[in-house]
């Protein structure tokens, strides 16, 4: 009964994105980016499943990301306490995992020694308490958020805030190496991890989030802090402060330049509404975003891009409504790509970094495959997912590198 009910629920699916293809095009006139399925994750406990059992629980915080460098899929799965890496085609070649949640690879066990797989997959115990993002460099060392044991926890009293997370690093062999904390190696634990990226040089760098802001450690190869920089929200630059506006900065998100000592912190500017008749402040109406650059070896801001915001007519009115994008991240090229959710998927813009061009295409991903998603941009452009829905999850990706390339060229 169920593989009927998947039958008939892929036959409505794609029916439904058919419709929904024909009609970006004539509507809109938006070009539908093709997407590619590489493989499926079936729910389980096995070494090559994903435990998203907690899907429909209202509330549950989902720690599975992903990760696509170099045509290889890397997924932590944070309830399973794994991490896991695949080919393109879906083939499972290691897994770093906790014994306590999981169960013996079948590929290790010793009476399956003559399978022709023993060669090729690689598997690798580790006590993961709660392993959520990560990184890999281009030596294929694997870095990987996790959270110490309470009795590990330090209590940062000056900033009052808990330190529980550190950046565990494993070589390309599956082989644990050490740790970085705010120090270097073996340093004191950060406070909440946002994220982790590793540049074309191997520097791994480390954004955290404090009660005022961020702060964002920047280190070399070999583990030795290079740079700290503290970002205080409150200190943000502000393109309207010479308006009489009350003005409101939200920063959501820093990535850093592949190829130089750059972050680009995205934030959007919020202006409070005067009501008419009583003039106080009504509301507050979003205004617009821009890409801040942040030299950090300097910590001077460089000259912003703005970013176009996203336009929709609104049902009762007819008046456009606008609403900024999310920041998916940058390329090694200089294009940074934003998206926004939509009904039917997603609408992707991408932006030089001078501001100069803007591309837009459309994401289609049916509803039923939207209960979870994951997304990521490699360093060439490709933007990878994982779709999730009731009974399994899919791998895809778009090809959005090949836009970039007849750009360069």
């Amino acid at each position: 009964m169920n593989n009927k009910k998947r039958f008939f629920a892929v036959i409505i699916s794609l029916l439904f994105l058919s419709l929904l293809v024909f009609s970006c095009k004539e509507k809109k006139n938006i070009e539908v980016l093709k997407r590619e399925q590489r493989f499926i994750l079936n729910y389980g406990n096995f070494e090559d499943e994903i435990d998203l059992f907690d899907l429909m629980q209202q509330g549950t915080n989902i720690e599975t990301y992903l990760q696509m460098r170099n045509g290889f899929f890397y997924l932590t799965n944070g309830k399973s306490k794994k991490v896991m890496q695949f080919t393109s085609y879906g083939e499972l070649l290691s897994i770093l995992y906790n014994p306590e949640t999981n169960p013996t690879p079948s590929f290790s066990i010793s009476e399956n020694i003559g399978d022709s797989k023993q060669g090729t997959q690689m598997a690798t115990s580790y006590q993961f308490l709660s392993p959520s993002n990560l990184a890999v460099d281009n030596n294929k060392n694997l870095y990987v958020v996790d959270q110490l044991p309470q009795e590990r926890q330090e209590l940062d009293s000056e900033r009052n805030i808990w330190l529980k997370n550190v950046v565990l690093r494993f070589s390309s062999n599956g082989e644990y190496l050490d740790y970085l904390g705010q120090q270097g190696l073996g340093g004191t634990p950060f406070p909440h991890i946002q994220n982790v990226f590793c540049t074309e040089n191997n520097e791994p760098v480390v954004i955290s989030i404090t009660n005022d802001g961020y702060i964002v450690s920047w280190f070399n190869e070999d583990g030795f802090p290079l740079f700290t920089v503290p970002i205080e929200t409150n200190l943000l630059p502000d393109p309207f402060e010479a308006t009489d506006k009350d003005v409101y900065k939200s920063l959501d998100v820093i990535v850093p330049d592949y190829n130089t000592r750059t972050l680009y912190l995205k934030i959007d500017y919020y202006q409070s509404e005067i009501d008419a008749n009583s003039g106080f402040k009504s509301a507050v109406s979003y205004g617009a975003t821009y890409i801040y650059p942040l030299n950090v070896e300097t910590g001077i801001f460089l000259e912003p891009v703005l970013v176009p915001s996203y336009e929709e007519q609104t049902k009762d009115s007819g008046e456009p409504d606008t609403k900024p994008y999310e920041l998916l991240g940058i390329t090694q090229s200089g294009y940074f790509f934003f998206i926004t959710p939509l009904e039917n998927g997603y609408d992707l813009q991408i932006i030089q970094n001078n501001g100069q061009k803007i591309i837009h295409k459309k994401l289609l991903v049916a509803q039923e495959d939207l209960v979870f998603s994951r997304m990521n941009l490699s360093k060439e452009g490709i933007i990878s997912a994982l779709l999730a829905n009731n009974f399994e999850a899919s791998v895809v990706w778009w090809r959005a590198d090949e836009i970039i390339d007849s750009l360069i060229n």
